[in-house]
């Protein structure tokens, strides 16, 4: 959609100095603007403004004296102001005044609202030097709410009251949790989990997610239940690979890949990128060709390539599947297949995922207003699940910068879990095998 910039004078030079620029495209307007919210209404209620002075009579240079551009700068809206008293006043005020009255017939007052609320309730994002959507910035999904609906939520939303009532008792059981150690509390009983020193270290949000105002309890919208729709052979399969995870010693290519430095743990590099205990910002970087998003966790990278939407041979399996992407309108598009085999368990507390080699995940990204970002996704995979499943949650902005996560399990913790099992081996001992079985 195309406006001119000053309204309906085409480009043309007028008596007294001025010239208006020629048509230009509303989403070019400069989105970094100190009134955000107005950047795309503005030329559009100038525009119906010229038109409405041209309907009540007021002559083109009238009108000019009204938005010259050599006073006029978008998102500086007290020089705004300021020129246009200045040359209202200039330009008889009185009689301008009364030429707008006239012409403000309650028709007209209608329409302007109507366009005003319209191009207000649709955001637009603002575009890049190549002309795409603008993505780019720091982002998070930390927060309360998960993957799955827990059971104590009979349904997708919440009140504002009964979310307020749940941040205000996670936040006392956070502020209990990181209470420095006591010294004096003595060691923990023997093959008794001693726990961390606090919960410092963690960062999951302190709210519940909210979409498009409405406070949700699970990502999943698809099944209704917001849980996931294994199938029964998909469901045996996830069991058994989270049973081989949790319970296999002999070797560091059972452990998962966590603890093994090569991915974030759950879901956090994705797709689909999935929040968990901490480390849940992402960095977008956008050029003309690829779009680049870097994980917190890991630092794993993730590259979407826009040039192509054809995948490698099924032999290509990448960390983090191949991915290609395209543009619809405001929305990135993404889609992601040839997954590594060795990612198919995305182990997360109760909220663990699998995902066969073969699944599909379909991401949009929409960026929805300068502080968020609306990220949904579905995944295809009819070796593992019932159906197709949706998701959405919000990618929030933050501050940044995104700093280096060095990944210490690899150096020190895997060679301890490993030198444990070992020793066990030698003393003729069973390890305790960790129960899956209810997940």
């Amino acid at each position: 959609m195309t406006v001119d910039e000053f309204g309906p004078l085409g480009g043309q030079p007028v008596p007294g100095g001025c010239h208006f620029q020629k048509l230009v495209p509303v989403d070019s307007l400069n989105p970094r603007s100190k009134l955000p919210a107005l950047g795309g209404m503005l030329p559009i209620l100038v525009s119906l403004l010229h038109t409405l002075l041209q309907l009540a009579g007021v002559s083109r240079r009238q009108r000019t004296t009204l938005a010259c551009r050599d006073r006029f700068h978008w998102g500086r809206h007290s020089t705004f102001t300021r020129a246009l008293a200045s040359r209202a006043a200039a330009a008889n005020y009185p009689q301008i005044m009364s030429l707008i009255a006239r012409a403000l017939a309650p028709l007209a007052i209608a329409s302007l609202l109507a366009a005003a609320t319209a191009q207000a309730a649709g955001y637009h994002a603002p575009r890049n030097g190549f002309g795409q959507p603008d993505l780019q910035g720091t982002w998070t999904n930390a927060s309360l709410t998960s993957l799955q609906r827990p059971a104590m939520f009979k349904s997708l939303t919440l009140t504002e009251a009964e979310a307020a009532a749940l941040e205000k008792r996670r936040a006392a059981a956070r502020a209990a949790q990181d209470r420095p150690t006591d010294p004096n509390s003595g060691a923990p009983p023997e093959a008794a989990d001693p726990g961390g020193y606090n919960a410092s270290w963690t960062d999951p949000g302190v709210s519940l997610g909210r979409i498009d105002g409405q406070v949700r309890t699970s990502w999943i919208v698809d099944p209704a239940n917001g849980q996931l729709p294994y199938s029964a052979e998909g469901h045996k399969a996830y069991v058994e690979a989270l049973r081989k995870a949790r319970n296999s010693w002999d070797g560091p290519e059972n452990r998962p890949l966590g603890e093994r430095c090569i991915l974030g743990f759950g879901s956090t590099a994705g797709p689909p990128m999935l929040n968990v205990l901490y480390n849940n910002n992402y960095q977008i970087v956008q050029s003309k060709d690829a779009v680049a998003i870097l994980v917190e966790m890991n630092h794993d990278a993730r590259i979407i390539r826009l040039t192509d939407r054809k995948h490698p041979t099924p032999n290509i399996r990448p960390w983090m599947g191949d991915s290609f992407g395209w543009w619809e309108g405001d929305t990135l598009v993404v889609e992601t297949t040839n997954f590594n085999p060795g990612e198919s368990l995305r182990p997360y507390f109760n909220n663990s995922i699998l995902l066969s080699p073969n699944a599909k995940v379909t991401e949009r990204f929409t960026r929805v207003s300068p502080k968020q970002i609306l990220y949904q996704f579905s995944v295809d995979d009819p070796a593992t699940y019932s159906q197709v499943w949706k998701a959405e949650m919000p990618l929030n902005s933050a501050p940044g910068p995104v700093y280096e996560y060095a990944c210490h399990e690899g150096n020190y913790a895997l060679p301890g879990i490993l030198a444990g099992a070992r020793k066990a081996d030698r003393e003729g001992k069973k390890i305790e095998a960790v129960d899956v079985s209810g997940r």
